[in-house]
């Protein structure tokens, strides 16, 4: 908590939030100026005051209690569908525009990590090379850089976070190191094919479109003869 009311961009935020909140606020008080309209004179001062009071109070809890919901994930999923029902899309179309086989596709990735990861392959694998990394924070900073490159080329960048993630607390500045392997995973999820889950997935779409463009193409060359015949 104190770290955030050091933050600036905390107080940025905030300072965001409440000046979109006197924006919203310009009906409430019309409401409360209407309301008290019908009032004596000495009492239109009072009404308006406690109005505007009660309303801001209101607005902080149901803010609260509005944010503790959005915790809940089967509050978020049935949302969701509540918009679609809203929007009266047919769910239909909606569904065929999800990626099934990029969602099967992490899926299995997933599992298979935690499998291995039930193993205790990966604290066996950290247990023999924690010594390449060194005890200081730059030595292992540097160290950790060039293993986590190499990493992501051998066994692809998401596979390999999820696994070396689990190390990062046996680092001298775990923050920093989280940095560190953010940015080369990154990076070198670029350098080859095989480096990057997405890229291996991207392969595949376009092995499948160029797949496509010749049967396309095959079947109007066939047709053309066809016709000529």
């Amino acid at each position: 908590m104190l770290d955030q009311v050091a933050d600036f961009a905390f107080w940025k935020s905030l300072g965001a939030i409440i000046w979109v909140n006197l924006l919203l606020s310009g009906d409430n008080a019309v409401v409360i100026a209407l309301a008290a309209r019908s009032l004596p004179a000495k009492q239109q001062t009072t009404a308006v005051f406690w109005g505007s009071a009660a309303a801001i109070v209101l607005r902080i809890v149901l803010t609260i209690f509005a944010v503790a919901l959005l915790q809940l994930p089967w509050l978020k999923l049935a949302g969701g569908a509540l918009l679609m029902v809203a929007a009266r899309r047919d769910t239909h179309e909606v569904l065929k525009l999800v990626d099934w086989h990029l969602l099967v596709f992490f899926a299995a990735l997933f599992v298979v990590v935690e499998g291995l990861n039930g193993t205790g392959l990966p604290d066996q694998t950290y247990d023999k090379v924690r010594g390449l990394f060194g005890t200081s924070t730059n030595v292992q900073a540097w160290n950790f850089a060039w293993f986590a490159a190499l990493g992501s080329n051998v066994f692809s960048n998401v596979p390999f976070v999820l696994v070396a993630g689990k190390w990062i607390g046996n680092f001298a500045q775990p923050e920093l190191m989280w940095k560190v392997m953010a940015l080369t995973t990154t990076l070198a999820g670029n350098l080859t094919i095989l480096s990057g889950a997405l890229a291996i997935i991207a392969v595949g779409a376009l092995i499948t479109v160029i797949q496509r463009i010749l049967h396309v193409r095959g079947q109007a060359k066939s047709s053309t003869q066809t016709t000529i015949q």
